[in-house]
């Protein structure tokens, strides 16, 4: 199942030596990006930062051209600076360093699109991005279901891809229909003797499915699974 979602997930993620110093410095970041272009984005934003508390450097490969940043690492008997070799194609001679000024640390102050699931402020962004992917599949719904499932995303998943039972205008409707695919269409004398509220309300009740009302329809899921 794919829908469309109201908010594309984004996260803001904020400076904490900013913010411990009283002033507001972050960035609102795609969720649906790339792992290494959020990190790239949440890099960039603390290198803007007012507060710096760290140096950090920047290599880039002589051999493959890739940029990375990489924390100062010394050899033990001499004490002189290792140069770290390139995590794109394990090149060993870099160019010269560019050193800055950046802070360190940061942490998710806000979100949107996520629906129902709420990021924590140090969330990693691995679970941040790939809810963000799993919500991008199955709509608005998918997050409301991981908060159901109390933030299991693997039993979220198999709820969504093993448990949907469908979109319906109500519970009773559904058993409705449930009814009449497996029995077929009743004579118009039984239908009279027949409370779909009440059979849809207890297969509820005793466990064997759940709902999630959402934008004007009530989701039906297995709960046994």
């Amino acid at each position: 199942m794919t829908t469309e979602t109201e908010t594309a997930p984004r996260i803001y993620v904020a400076s904490l030596s900013d913010y411990n110093a009283g002033h507001l410095h972050g960035r609102w970041i795609d969720a649906t990006q790339d792992l290494e272009d959020i990190y790239l984005e949440i890099k960039e934003m603390l290198r803007e930062s007012d507060y710096p508390n760290i140096e950090k450097r920047d290599y880039t490969c002589r051999e493959c051209g890739h940029v990375w940043d990489a924390q100062v690492f010394y050899d033990e008997s001499t004490l002189e600076e290792k140069i770290p070799s390139c995590p794109e194609c394990k090149a060993e001679a870099p160019e010269s360093p560019m050193i800055y000024p950046s802070a360190e640390e940061w942490a998710i102050h806000d979100h949107e699109g996520f629906t129902g699931w709420q990021p924590s402020e140090g969330e990693s962004i691995e679970t941040v991005a790939e809810v963000a992917a799993l919500i991008e599949e199955h709509g608005d719904l998918f997050g409301l279901v991981l908060e159901h499932a109390d933030g299991n995303i693997e039993r979220a998943k198999q709820l969504m891809d093993e448990g949907y039972r469908g979109a319906h205008d109500s519970l009773e409707d559904y058993a409705r229909e449930f009814c009449q695919d497996c029995y077929g269409e009743p004579p118009e004398w039984l239908t009279y003797y027949i409370d779909y509220e009440k059979m849809g309300k207890d297969w509820e009740l005793g466990g064997d499915i759940f709902t999630i009302e959402h934008d004007g329809k009530v989701h039906i899921f297995d709960a046994i699974l």
